[in-house]
């Protein structure tokens, strides 16, 4: 995710004055990412091909490609999702249990992840049970380290603890905007927005899906979940919006003799 953002930052950067014409701005760009969108969704991860469809359109957006190419791009995009979701029974049968239309034991099949996840969710209530404290982890919520762990901070923090974590993701994604808005460079506001979008867009989606606003697609929390190469592609993100938008330190002049 994070190579895909750099590198595309740099080809749009350099493209500036190209990027009124289609094919400028299509290629290499749409290929390469729809060659990255094929292999991942070959492995069967429908919810991080979607996080890329992301990354990929908010690159095009922030480097200066024009709406019309975006607009284009994202409709055959988003019906590629759909085709990828009709055609597998385990994604349909989770939109059908999420949209109501499961059968009368779908708790204890493809809405059985989801429904405990809104147990935990609402066992929490305002306070939760304590840190260390949440029951639902013990076997109730597959993956309650990874795509889940919202809910399990849900039951044992509460509902504060949750709006706390929001918060959090909130602070960092405007402090992260108002420092790019002190930036002029093409390179460094693409790379910067993408990322911050990345972040925070995979983040609502996250938590959208475990409370129940989405269906499950397997996308984990940022800087929560388990997980040590995505933790660091994160931080490394985070970390390059920084560089960019350092404002370079020059030496300071005195007018006396030295």
């Amino acid at each position: 995710k994070l190579a895909l953002i750099v590198w595309a930052a740099d080809i749009l950067t350099r493209k500036q004055k190209l990027l009124g014409q289609w094919k400028h701005a299509v290629v290499p760009l749409l290929p390469v990412g729809g060659i990255i969108m094929g292999l991942v969704a070959l492995g069967h991860d429908l919810g991080t091909t979607m996080i890329v469809m992301l990354i990929l359109a908010a690159t095009l957006f922030y480097g200066g490609v024009p709406m019309k190419v975006i607009s284009v791009t994202g409709s055959i995009s988003a019906f590629a999702a759909l085709i990828l979701a009709a055609t597998s029974g385990n994604r349909m049968g989770r939109i059908s249990s999420w949209l109501g239309g499961g059968s009368a034991d779908d708790s204890q099949g493809l809405g059985y992840q989801a429904l405990n996840g809104q147990y935990a969710l609402a066992s929490g209530s305002w306070f939760g049970t304590g840190l260390g404290q949440s029951r639902q982890k013990w076997n109730w919520i597959p993956e309650a380290h990874n795509d889940f762990i919202f809910t399990i901070l849900g039951e044992e923090l509460g509902f504060a603890g949750t709006l706390l974590v929001l918060a959090l993701f909130a602070v960092l994604a405007v402090a992260i905007f108002k420092t790019i808005a002190r930036t002029e460079g093409t390179f460094a506001r693409a790379l910067s927005c993408s990322v911050v979008t990345w972040i925070i867009g995979q983040a609502v989606i996250n938590i959208a899906m475990v409370s129940g606003l989405l269906p499950v697609i397997g996308v984990p929390l940022p800087f929560i979940s388990y997980g040590g190469s995505a933790m660091v592609s994160s931080l490394a993100g985070i970390g390059m919006i920084l560089a960019v938008t350092r404002s370079p330190a020059g030496p300071k002049t005195g007018s006396g003799a030295g």
